[in-house]
């Protein structure tokens, strides 16, 4: 799996995972195949969007991952993640990151 943040005030965001690329800006995410697409010309986050949200929440962890490893293995306390906000948590999703940013 490929991840890159740009971050910056678009907030631009991609992970790569086998065929699938997502990228994110601002609160918008964009999915392609690039098997069938390899020229990136059909965003199809519509037609996959559970795709789109496992991609996004991966990236999100990672991001948090990251955050982590700069700050000594703890969670700023004023880090969120910029892509958190895009994405439908479940209660229980919720809870779950709440108890890993306590750690």
């Amino acid at each position: 799996m490929l991840h890159w943040d740009i971050g910056g005030p678009e907030g631009t965001w991609g992970v790569r995972q086998g065929e699938w690329k997502a990228w994110g800006e601002k609160n918008v995410v964009e999915l392609y195949n690039l098997k069938d697409d390899p020229s990136e010309k059909n965003n199809i986050a519509s037609k996959h969007p559970a795709k789109a949200k496992e991609l996004t929440q991966l990236h999100a962890e990672w991001k948090l991952e990251m955050l982590k490893s700069a700050n000594g293995g703890k969670l700023p306390k004023t880090a969120a993640p910029a892509d958190e906000d895009k994405t439908k948590l479940t209660k229980e999703e919720r809870a779950k990151r709440k108890a890993d940013r306590a750690q």
